[in-house]
């Protein structure tokens, strides 16, 4: 005997249906809203005198208040996000995504809000007003201040230098910049 199969309902299918429909344009919703957020952040940090809605006011408040100067990166990454899953084809291939690479650009990314707070002089007060490195940036640089000063490397200048071997050193690497020397090395003729 032919085994039943499950009688299928209308509302069932309508259901499946329209989740399928808005699968295909949630990228693009994801795409487009990030590129706009990155475009009135990067506005209300540039002009922060510009009226604004209290959500966006809120959001680069928090934002300033963390990072400081480094509120930039929160914009560029919005931005390449928002190109991204607009440009994207296929997004199920979780393998493709280059984690090392990202994480290269993040660790570059807090080694320049450390440096910047390492620059304005590791202030607190500064810090909260959005200054320099932020908060984030403070408290990272504040924290290579304690475990290098056992070393006799607690002062500004060792920590700035380090801070610029690690962050220079990440960016380096995380915008693929050693990859295409290397390509253009071995090009070279001998």
């Amino acid at each position: 005997p032919l085994a039943s199969q499950p009688a299928s309902s209308p509302a069932l299918d309508r259901t499946v249906n329209l989740l399928t429909q808005f699968q295909r344009f949630a990228r693009d919703f994801w795409g487009v809203f990030g590129l706009a957020l990155s475009v009135m952040t990067f506005l209300q940090l540039l002009l922060p005198t510009m009226p604004a809605g209290v959500l966006l006011a809120w959001w680069v408040g928090q934002l300033r208040r963390l990072l400081g100067w480094g509120s930039l990166w929160v914009v560029v990454a919005l931005g390449f996000l928002g190109l991204w899953l607009l440009q994207r084809k296929d997004l199920t291939g979780a393998g493709r995504i280059p984690w090392l690479r990202i994480l290269l650009l993040e660790v570059g990314a807090f080694a320049s809000m450390a440096l910047l707070a390492v620059f304005g002089g590791t202030d607190l007060l500064a810090a909260e007003m959005g200054q320099d490195g932020g908060i984030v940036g403070w408290g990272l640089a504040e924290l290579m201040r304690v475990l290098m000063a056992p070393f006799g490397l607690g002062g500004s200048l060792w920590r700035a230098l380090l801070l610029i071997l690690i962050g220079g050193l990440s960016l380096f690497l995380g915008l693929g910049l050693a990859q295409r020397l290397v390509n253009l090395a071995v090009q070279v003729p001998q």
